[in-house]
This record gives C-alpha cells, structure tokens and sequence, in this order.
C-alpha cells in the first residue's frame, strides 16, 4: 500500500458525488495519511 492508491478513490468518490448532487459538488471528507515505514514488520 502507498499513498499513491488514494487517488483513483478520492477521484471515484468525488465523480459519484458530483453525478449525484451535481453543480460544483464534492465529497465531505477526511483523509488521514499512514507512514506504512513506521509500523514495524511482524512475522507470521
């Protein structure tokens, strides 16, 4: 995982909500970050 797969979803959410709602609509929301790099790596 990377932040860089946050985009085609903020963007497929933004889309739908604009088709809904239309006009200059967009999706109230709030997006938090995970450093992937600082959750230490467990073994199964």
């Amino acid at each position: 995982m990377s932040w860089e797969s946050t985009l085609p979803y903020y963007c497929i959410i933004n889309q739908r909500v604009r088709h809904a709602c239309g006009g200059l609509h967009s999706a109230k929301l709030l997006l938090y970050s995970v450093n992937f790099h600082a959750i230490p790596r467990f073994r199964c």
